[in-house]
């Protein structure tokens, strides 16, 4: 070996191992740089999910919220009009873990309008179909209050802003002035799962809560009904018990009512015969009788237990002839049920298509036999839809 080559392969060698530690030290250097909105481009602040938000949002000391939506380098918002910060402050309950969300404006995205706060804490829920598809929208909403402290509530929302139509929950530990941000994804069933019941959830006699639940097994297709349990405090849910279950059926939109007797009564939507169908549990939720049909077609199922024991079903009818939303009544725990008449009358006119149907109802008691009741409306000639509230009368 000639002496050039003896010096040259010792050089090669401390060049490659001086490369490798610059190397070594940019990439240090490198990790220790924060990504954070700055490094976004435009249509990345565009189409920023939830999740992404939360993990790149400012870092202020403490506990790190969620800012609803990303933040400009220019101090604009996503839709480019003003942005500004909303405050933030740990839980009144003393627990330091929790961060709520107060209500400001952002941009065109408002988070209060006048008295109505926003739950949910995700700027963009709104599709763009060209470029997002479902993107983040939220919608199929349903708000619980604990029973056993008023300022207490549990909100609940079907999510895609994590991917196609996620469960999403969220709390309020002071009467619904502010929002924890999405908790964990609820996932109970193989491929969509929506805690959809109206009435949810119900203090069993050991404690627990029971849930009516929906979901698929594929997408969109094969819908089951069911029930879940969890703990006092809303949290390990458990397996579905299923229902309602069919390979050639779809069971959904479930409300559950407890009956005078102690019995479960379980009201729920078969979308394909449109025919609502009816179970039974005599053992809290654990098991339920074989499915039949209710006599009657409805869709966003809400059941209230009158003071006399009858139970009022009112759902979105189904029936061509009757379009609006309507109301059936059982006088002995859905053995049989009656046509008691409808909260809202549509139009004849009215347009039954895929995104602009009207219902959603819920009933609540107001004390002395006072009912209130809101459903929302098919759209009027200018393309909106309206809520409508009704104060009634249990003269049973």
């Amino acid at each position: 070996m000639s002496s050039k080559l003896r010096w040259a392969l010792p050089v090669a060698l401390v060049g490659v191992v001086g490369a490798a530690c610059l190397l070594l030290w940019q990439s240090h250097a490198s990790a220790r740089v924060h990504m954070n909105y700055a490094h976004l481009n435009t249509i990345q602040k565009r189409i920023v999910s939830e999740t992404l938000a939360t993990a790149l949002g400012p870092q202020p000391k403490g506990a790190q919220p969620h800012i609803t939506g990303p933040i400009s380098g220019d101090g604009r918002g996503p839709d480019s009009a003003p942005f500004t910060r909303p405050r933030w402050s740990g839980s009144q309950s003393g627990a330091t873990s929790t961060i709520n969300y107060f209500p400001s404006y952002q941009g065109n995205c408002p988070a209060s309008l006048g008295n109505d706060v926003k739950v949910n804490q995700n700027c963009l829920n709104l599709s763009d179909p060209d470029l997002q598809g479902y993107a983040q929208a939220n919608n199929n909403p349903s708000i619980a209050v604990d029973p056993f402290n008023p300022w207490h509530l549990v909100a609940s929302d079907t999510n895609y802003v994590r991917g196609d139509s996620t469960c999403g929950s969220y709390f309020s530990l002071d009467g619904g002035r502010t929002w924890s941000d999405v908790g964990p994804e609820i996932s109970l069933f193989p491929t969509w799962t929506e805690m959809y019941g109206a009435s949810n959830p119900h203090r069993l006699s050991d404690g627990r809560l029971l849930w009516a639940v929906i979901g698929t097994v594929g997408r969109d297709v094969e819908w089951q009904s069911g029930v879940t349990f969890s703990d006092a405090n809303g949290d390990g849910f458990t397996s579905p018990v299923l229902i309602g279950a069919a390979a050639d059926r779809n069971f959904a939109d479930t409300d559950l009512v407890r009956l005078r007797d102690g019995r479960f009564l379980a009201v729920m939507r078969e979308m394909i015969t449109r025919q609502s169908h009816q179970s039974w549990s005599s053992d809290e939720g654990r098991t339920w009788t074989p499915i039949r049909p209710t006599g009657f077609r409805g869709s966003n199922t809400k059941l209230f237990p009158l003071r006399s024991g009858a139970v009022l079903c009112a759902y979105r009818d189904e029936d061509p002839a009757r379009r609006g939303v309507s109301l059936s009544l059982t006088e002995d725990g859905g053995e049989t049920w009656r046509f008691a008449g409808q909260l809202y009358a549509a139009p004849a006119d009215a347009r039954h298509l895929p995104g602009s149907v009207c219902g959603y109802p819920d009933i609540v008691s107001l004390g002395s036999g006072e009912i209130a009741a809101v459903v929302h409306s098919y759209p009027g000639p200018d393309g909106r839809m309206s809520i409508q509230f009704l104060r009634l009368r249990d003269r049973s």
